[in-house]
């Protein structure tokens, strides 16, 4: 039984896209900063998908409840201002981070705003240990950098979460809708329909790992018990 399906024929991914080939996810086992509420721990963590996916998601927390200052990384990925070392990095999005096992919510900080992650199309289509260590290290730099904020963290500390042997899904930390768009944008279209679960279901249980799944994911041959 086939592995993987067809990826799609693309060029290097653009910055303000969300990436149009491979990429690797797994499931969610959360070691984030366990700082206390109110107690600022400035980290960034990272994910290494399925190598099927070829994406990297990044995540920044000043503490376990809060994320760090991430505006000018959305200005830079809506487009507002150019960040040449993260566009070289090929940093590709942000998207709201979804509430592990939670129906779609966003997840929230304290104070209710939304959280939200960073994706990232390693260049060569591959996430290494390597790739995920430079990653972490451009983003380190440009939130510490006075150009980014006019209070910069004294420093970040890094890790990388990624378990190869049992990566995380897809759903764990994204939408539905962003979901769907990393496998439009990864996956030639004939393969995304009623017969992908069947046809590809190792790959599947890394897109959404259990039920009860999404009206989208039953589209794609996924069944509710």
């Amino acid at each position: 039984m086939p592995r993987t399906p067809t990826k799609k024929v693309a060029g290097t991914p653009k910055r303000a896209s969300p990436g149009r080939k491979k990429g690797r996810v797994a499931s969610l086992k959360t070691t984030i900063a366990k700082g206390k509420s109110g107690k600022s721990n400035p980290a960034l963590f990272v994910w290494g998908m399925a190598e099927e996916f070829c994406l990297e998601i990044y995540i920044y927390t000043v503490n376990e409840n809060n994320d760090g200052f991430t505006f000018p990384y959305k200005q830079y990925a809506t487009g507002v201002k150019t960040v040449k070392a993260l566009e070289d990095a090929n940093f590709v999005s942000f998207k709201n981070r979804k509430l592990p096992l939670s129906k779609d919510q966003i997840m929230v900080d304290e104070k209710g705003f939304w959280r939200t992650v960073m994706l990232r199309k390693p260049e060569g289509g591959v996430s290494t240990i390597d790739t995920r260590a430079e990653g972490l290290k451009v983003l380190k730099e440009f939130f510490m950098h006075p150009d980014t904020t006019a209070f910069p963290p004294k420093d970040i500390a890094t890790s990388d979460q990624t378990n190869d042997e049992e990566p995380h899904a897809l759903g764990n930390f994204l939408q539905d809708r962003d979901v769907m768009e990393v496998l439009k944008d990864t996956f030639d279209e004939h393969h995304l329909g009623e017969l992908f679960f069947e046809t590809f279901p190792a790959l599947a249980a890394l897109v959404w790992s259990d039920p009860p799944y999404p009206e989208c994911a039953l589209q794609l041959g996924f069944n509710n018990p």
